[in-house]
């Protein structure tokens, strides 16, 4: 388990729905397909918790 900053999925959604996708089409953070939003993620909790 990596803990995540608190509003970083919140960020991962706004990013993808700024990108163009309707909101309801926005995937679920568990099915997350995106190697580099999951880098942003894991980054953000390290940023976190320095």
């Amino acid at each position: 388990m990596i803990p995540v900053h608190p509003d970083g999925f919140l960020r991962e959604w706004e990013r993808a729905v700024r990108a163009g996708q309707r909101p309801p089409r926005v995937k679920d953070r568990v099915f997350l397909p995106d190697e580099q939003a999951w880098e942003r993620l894991v980054a953000s909790a390290s940023r976190a918790a320095a």
